[in-house]
């Protein structure tokens, strides 16, 4: 669990969202050094998000592992490339987690004795990582991460940045945290995937429906749902309480502010803001993700070439 003690280390890494400023630790909140705004630690997270944008859809549906079974489960279980990625670099944190959730990554970083800062915009997730691990949980946007330019030897950000309502912001974001010589882990779905036309067709109608009242919200069960149940109790998926289960739907087909990103242009946004393409793979299954390694060269000798700005 999450001390009140942990939140002087951070001192250093920590920045005013809105304005960059540094921030100073009192004892109880941040205040940042101009411009006078203040950032509170209340249940043991750091409240940097405005009070509306704590509220929404992963407060209702927070997205990962939450029952005690699947926690255990996800303690020390990582996704293979950042695995491989940890071993070959030998990173050492700190590391930040950009949209942790309920901690699929950040739990099992901090179990393997890594600083961790998670961040994510639903407290109701955070509250999840902070039970389960000593990682440093914030309240904030992926569009404005609270931290220092250049500040972090890992940013991890795995299934999120096609969430928000600017992807290539916050994609800016991450790069521009990363340190020199520092990496940039990066999961988004793909837009040459089936599970874009999955989302757009069957499940725009799914999600008309449910926007019709409560008859169309129990017709839309029937046709998305309660399949969508039926096929992931006949695979070999890992067991999940029911609530868990129904926020992975509700977050794959049933939430309408998705973007899919295509391979080149992902590529090029990355070296526009100074990072260095490691990898940059698709990943198999339905949804097809773009599975991004990058590096922000450690000195001049070692910037990239400059590339073209992607066409918007």
């Amino acid at each position: 669990m999450t001390s009140a003690s942990v939140w002087p280390a951070w001192e250093g890494r920590l920045a005013c969202p809105a304005t960059r400023a540094p921030l100073r630790w009192t004892g109880e909140r941040f205040d940042a050094s101009v411009g006078g705004r203040s950032y509170p630690v209340r249940d043991g997270i750091l409240r940097m998000a405005p009070e509306e944008a704590e509220q929404g859809f992963y407060d209702r549906h927070p997205f990962g592992p939450r029952s005690r079974a699947a926690m255990g489960e996800v303690d020390t279980r990582l996704d293979g490339e950042l695995e491989e990625l940890l071993e070959r670099e030998g990173v050492r944190g700190p590391v930040l987690d950009v949209g942790c959730g309920t901690g699929r990554l950040a739990i099992p970083l901090a179990k393997r004795g890594l600083k961790v800062l998670a961040l994510d915009r639903s407290v109701v997730s955070l509250a999840f990582v902070r039970e389960a691990c000593d990682a440093a949980c914030v309240a904030g946007s992926a569009l404005e991460l609270p931290a220092r330019d250049a500040s972090f030897p890992l940013v991890v950000c795995s299934g999120v940045i096609h969430h928000t309502r600017d992807p290539w912001r916050a994609l800016a974001e991450c790069c521009r945290v990363a340190a020199p010589g520092g990496l940039l882990y990066l999961r988004t779905y793909n837009r040459r995937s089936l599970y874009r036309w999955i989302h757009a067709g069957p499940g725009g109608v799914l999600r008309l429906l449910a926007r019709l009242g409560p008859p169309g919200r129990i017709l839309s069960d029937g046709l998305g749902w309660l399949p969508y149940r039926a096929m992931r109790g006949l695979t070999r998926a890992p067991a999940r309480a029911p609530a868990e289960i129904r926020a992975r739907y509700e977050n794959l087909i049933l939430k309408r502010d998705i973007s899919f990103l295509d391979r080149e242009r992902l590529g090029r946004a990355v070296g526009i803001h100074g990072l260095v393409v490691q990898s940059l793979a698709r990943g198999g299954g339905l949804q097809g993700n773009l599975n991004l390694i990058a590096r922000r060269p450690a000195g001049p000798a070692e910037q990239p070439v400059p590339v073209r700005a992607p066409n918007p």
